[in-house]
């Protein structure tokens, strides 16, 4: 009968015998009432087959709850938490706001990879040392952890990649060291931490310019989403054999304007290559947007993009960037990119929010999938699908002196009078100089571009291969013969 319980009513089970037993929790061994008989807490666990570790730690909780609540109010009879529990409460809270992650699919917040709860420990222990300050042993650290943050985890697994310094962190720190090699490598890590906060705080900066000043400032940020969530058809139910049968790759592209407080959405399929070009073309219509509302665009423009060498952060973007300052199109660009592996933002989001809607909804069609789009998020995203693509990426001529912009976050473009320069530096630290190059001379008048070729041959094998399973998905009974693909 025990296991048939859920999990939350099984600990609730544990906790109410362990306190309604007559004996005083600070015994060593407690005894229980199993019918009609006292036994002892070994025989009480093999009865109901409760682990020996599960047992331990829910004892080690109802104890340290007794010791946080044992300071009473006399002059109201009320109960209050100790000094050192909400100083702990202070470190993890303010730890959570530095470097974690909100999730967009579920109510939690992931910590870098390179901590654990031991280490936070650690950190908040040397910070009460510091201070003079007592402080709560690592038992009832975790306790207060499980009870104040159950919504704060450290996975084991992302779903995300990691970032490689945090993980060569986690397993340098967790093999027997030095005390002075220790304590270089924590310094090590907690500066890695510290800049991509930096990081964080400057996309935040702009964006609050752009929400305050909007005739001054454009904030945008822009991202693709996973292919695999809005393939076409899509079904909340699956058959057997469904992973078999085709489907038709459709691609999502979204771009939030902070400054107007609008989400736009892309959808495009394979018969165009994933590259820069899509980046471009979504960006310029996005600015004819703020454009249009604003009656002309802000001088200054901010574009936070993902580390994607293919899609963003290359040569052709850079260029393309670099004529809309020449042309006084703008009068500063400044393009930022998080640091790797710690790049998840509020776009985010919204394609959580697509995610979810599509994984519960019939999708047949493209104006189906720009449909359940514009349903899924708030404000409601502005959803287009792309049938042309301007060729911006054929035009860009470049120099060979950005061979090493893959290195480098922050890229500024201005203008001086006739002449055009792009600085560049690895982080967004103001004692960090910039790489200053004029490029004034190779660049050249941005003409109207031709159109992308659509790679039809590759869109209608995929069409043809659909054609020939759409007899199975009506056999399955997920699409009528009235139903187009």
């Amino acid at each position: 009968m025990f296991y048939k319980k859920t999990q939350e009513e099984q600990s609730d089970f544990i906790e109410r015998n362990i306190r309604c037993n007559d004996a005083s929790l600070e015994d060593k061994q407690l005894t229980f009432v199993l019918t009609g008989r006292r036994v002892c807490e070994y025989a009480w666990r093999i009865v109901y087959g409760i682990k020996r570790r599960r047992y331990y730690y829910m004892k080690k909780k109802c104890r340290s709850t007794n010791e946080d609540l044992d300071n009473s109010d006399k002059r109201c009879s009320q109960q209050y938490k100790s000094r050192q529990y909400l100083e702990a409460k202070s470190f993890v809270t303010d730890l959570c706001k530095r470097y974690g992650d909100d999730q967009p699919d579920i109510l939690e917040i992931h910590l870098p990879s390179c901590l654990s709860i031991l280490q936070v420990w650690t950190d908040y222990k040397s910070s009460c040392e510091n201070l003079g300050s007592p402080y709560l042993s690592y038992q009832r650290f975790y306790g207060m952890w499980i009870e104040e943050f159950p919504h704060v985890k450290i996975p084991k697994y992302q779903k995300l990649s990691k970032c490689n310094e945090c993980v060569i962190f986690k397993e340098t720190i967790s093999k027997k060291l030095t005390k002075i090699d220790l304590g270089e490598l924590k310094d090590k890590r907690r500066a890695h931490l510290l800049l991509q906060e930096i990081c964080r705080e400057k996309y935040y900066k702009h964006i609050k310019k752009s929400k305050e000043h909007p005739s001054m400032y454009t904030s945008v940020i822009i991202d693709n989403m996973d292919q695999f969530k809005t393939n076409l058809p899509r079904f909340p139910l699956h058959f057997k054999n469904e992973t078999t049968l085709e489907k038709m790759h459709h691609h999502v592209t979204g771009v939030l304007c902070h400054g107007l407080n609008k989400a736009y959405t892309f959808t495009w399929t394979d018969q165009f290559s994933s590259d820069c070009n899509i980046t471009l073309n979504c960006l310029m219509s996005v600015l004819g947007d703020v454009a249009t509302e604003n009656g002309g665009l802000p001088p200054t423009l901010y574009i936070q993009a993902d580390n994607s060498p293919k899609d963003n952060k290359n040569k052709y973007v850079i260029m393309f960037l670099v004529m809309l300052v020449k042309m006084e199109i703008v009068k500063k660009i400044k393009l930022t990119f998080l640091m790797a592996s710690h790049t998840h933002e509020d776009v985010d989001q919204l394609f959580s929010r697509i995610s979810v809607k599509a994984s519960k909804e019939k999708t047949t069609i493209i104006p189906s999938l720009l449909d359940l789009i514009k349903r899924s998020y708030t404000p409601q995203p502005i959803a287009k699908h792309v049938e042309s693509l301007y060729d911006f990426r054929d035009q860009m001529a470049y120099p060979s002196s950005l061979a090493g912009i893959k290195s480098q976050h922050v890229f500024k473009l201005t203008k001086d009078g006739d002449k055009v320069f792009l600085a560049m530096k690895e982080w967004p630290l103001e004692s960090a100089p910039y790489k200053i190059l004029e490029l004034t001379n190779i660049l050249q008048n941005l003409n109207m571009p031709r159109k992308v070729e659509p790679n039809m041959e590759k869109i209608g094998g995929i069409i043809q291969l659909m054609r020939r399973d759409l007899p199975k998905w009506v056999q399955n009974g997920k699409l009528n013969r009235e139903d187009e693909l």
